[in-house]
């Protein structure tokens, strides 16, 4: 074995280019040199300031674009571009120049769009030429309505009670009430309002209900909404519930039933999947929910931060006296998966709340002998004086095995 020592030359080389070694008998040897710090742009967020569209109404995008590199980015050295893929025309030019950038800062820039179309689901982009970098491109859907959805009525019904036509339908007691109802792309939409002694008060959205990326055999994954055939209505002495019967896709057969009990602020939502041939999924996508939108905005009391209450996490906020928002699962459904909160939207007329379940490496083989099952609750509790109400909610808190035979 040929001996190695450090000599002195150490101390010189130790500064910009590493150091030096000596085998014995050999030549000096210098370590390679350290990259030059360098700036390093990602988008961090991309979509519309509103969740829906309703007609052909102007569609803002807005996208937040950070330098994670060790050095500045010069400006107007990176151009941000829009591309409305499908149904959007632009007001303005789609091409936007970055400016100088810090190490670790950040730009929100925005677009002014338009709806062209209320026949086909609106689709927009946002992509970065990054010099010495792969191209950067995010992509966002946007749910469209041909007329705004229902309002409010100010009759409420003292016990649990649920009414179902077609692919619409309304489940309610005398302190929440959740509407469905179906944008142009036939994608189910709950409309989530708590009662207050001024009338009813709308809290948000939770739109698409689910998604699920997914592939087979040699396809890339793609994410796919849930759609609903119909939906039905089932009352019982002390609950009632609304069950979606669907699909995401043409892979799956799904279910997602919504269940409120008389006296209660809390709706339990209960997915329930099952794929029509063997698929590898990579991501599930559960209870995205869009709070303030059409309401009051991103603007909020209070917020608590999240807790983990067993296998879920609770989230809540506060808005004058309705404090509101989500218990969902924590645990991963396969392993060597994670689970994540849903990105916010800078910018945005709303805030985001919901869970993203995703595969870290290689996606997970499905077949049809099994059941893929997602549990969580939404809320709004109304009086509260702190978000810290939502504790409230916790027990008793329902599980469900993640992936089971099917029956």
């Amino acid at each position: 074995m040929t001996a190695v020592k450090i000599t002195p030359t150490l101390l010189a080389g130790l500064a910009l280019f590493g150091f030096t070694v000596r085998a014995a008998g050999g030549q000096a040897q210098t370590a390679p040199a350290a990259p030059p710090a360098a700036p390093s742009l990602i988008i961090e967020s991309f979509g519309p300031t509103r969740a829906y569209v309703v007609g052909k109404e102007r569609v803002t995008l807005v996208a937040t674009f950070r330098n994670t590199g060790s050095a500045p980015l010069p400006p107007d050295t990176v151009t941000a571009r829009v591309y409305g893929l499908a149904g959007l025309d632009y007001e303005g030019s789609i091409f936007q120049k970055l400016p100088g950038l810090d190490a670790n800062s950040a730009v929100t820039l925005r677009w002014q769009t338009y709806s062209v179309r209320t026949d086909i689901p609106l689709v927009a982009s946002v992509g970065l030429d990054v010099p010495e970098q792969p191209r950067l491109v995010r992509v966002a859907p946007i749910q469209q309505f041909d007329r705004p959805p229902p309002a409010d009525n100010p009759g409420f019904s003292p016990k649990a009670t649920a009414r179902a036509r077609g692919v619409s339908g309304v489940l309610e007691n005398e302190r929440l009430r959740a509407r469905i109802a179906t944008t142009n792309a036939n994608v189910p939409a709950l409309f989530l309002s708590a009662r207050t002694d001024a009338g009813w008060q709308r809290i948000g959205v939770m739109l698409p209900l689910t998604e699920l990326m997914t592939a087979e055999g040699g396809q890339q994954p793609w994410w796919e909404v849930f759609r609903a055939d119909r939906i039905q209505a089932d009352n019982r002495a002390t609950e009632a519930s609304l069950i979606l019967n669907g699909g995401v896709g043409l892979r799956w057969r799904a279910t997602l039933q919504l269940t409120l009990r008389t006296g209660s602020s809390v709706l339990e939502i209960s997915l329930r999947c099952v794929p029509l041939r063997p698929v590898r999924l990579s991501g599930v996508r559960f209870m995205p929910f869009y709070a303030g939108e059409r309401s009051f905005g991103a603007e909020i009391s209070e917020q608590m931060p999240a807790e983990n209450v067993g296998q879920h996490t609770l989230t809540a906020m506060r808005w004058n006296r309705i404090t509101f928002g989500t218990l969902l699962p924590n645990t991963p459904l396969f392993p060597d998966w994670e689970t994540v909160a849903l990105p916010e939207v800078i910018g945005a007329s709303y805030r985001v709340l919901g869970v993203e379940m995703r595969a870290l490496n290689a996606p997970a083989s499905v077949t049809p002998a099994s059941l893929v099952e997602v549990r969580g609750r939404l809320f709004a509790l109304n009086p509260s004086s702190s978000a810290q109400d939502a504790r409230r909610i916790v027990q008793p808190a329902k599980t469900a095995p993640a992936v089971t035979p099917a029956p």
